[in-house]
């Protein structure tokens, strides 16, 4: 679980940390590798960031899976008014629905109201439930903030001395192509397009293609 989602400790807006807290989790669970990775969108740096310091530490990672994920490029976060468009377009995207525009004046508004602003706007275009309060949705908000900034500031350390096999969405490879970027970020990379967009993908009727993709490396990630 992300830090701040259970409301007991702040969000954590930086990758490198984020990286090593899972790190951590992962290898109480299982000492020792191979180990396999898989992130999607900003998971994807975590999941990166996480095979380096596993490198580093002389794990062994067998996969390392970048599900539709950009080539950092470290620049100053998104302003508020900029996050709250951001969070209701993430919302829209999961759901696979129209966004809705907020107001950026909601921004400049007392946390509580901007809070009821935000649900009211949310409620009404059918992205979140009838029942969502204040306080969940302020926790949502709050690690999402986090995790926007974590994704802007990120610049790698270092490459990632394995293979990248990175799964693009057949849209987002129209739009960008991510090819250069990453392959000067591993020792390998192998390039992947399935159908779909960036929260398509992991839909109807394309997911079954995604899921096939991804199991068909587990065997090689587990030395199998």
């Amino acid at each position: 679980m992300a830090p701040g989602l259970d409301g007991g400790a702040p969000p954590v807006d930086r990758v490198e940390a984020l990286a090593a807290r899972y790190v951590e989790a992962l290898r109480e669970r299982q000492p020792t590798g191979p180990y396999a990775l898989a992130g999607h969108s900003m998971g994807g740096f975590v999941a990166f960031e996480m095979a380096v310091q596993l490198a580093e530490a002389g794990a062994e990672v067998g996969l390392l899976a970048l599900v539709d994920v950009p080539v950092p490029a470290p620049a100053d976060p998104p302003d508020r008014a900029q996050v709250l468009q951001l969070f209701a377009d993430n919302l829209a995207g999961v759901l696979g629905r129209d966004s809705v525009a907020v107001d950026p004046a909601v921004a400049g508004l007392p946390e509580a109201e901007q809070l009821d602003r935000l649900r009211m706007q949310l409620l009404a275009a059918g992205l979140v439930p009838d029942d969502v309060g204040a306080d969940f949705l302020r926790g949502r908000l709050a690690v999402f903030a986090a995790n926007v900034r974590a994704m802007w500031r990120y610049a790698p350390r270092r490459p990632f001395p394995g293979r990248i096999t990175s799964i693009r969405a057949e849209e987002s490879a129209q739009q960008a192509d991510t090819r250069s970027g990453w392959a000067a970020l591993c020792g390998e990379l192998d390039d992947r397009v399935v159908p779909g967009g960036h929260y398509s993908m992991w839909a109807e009727p394309n997911l079954p293609v995604l899921a096939r993709t991804l199991l068909h490396f587990l065997p090689d990630a587990a030395g199998g």
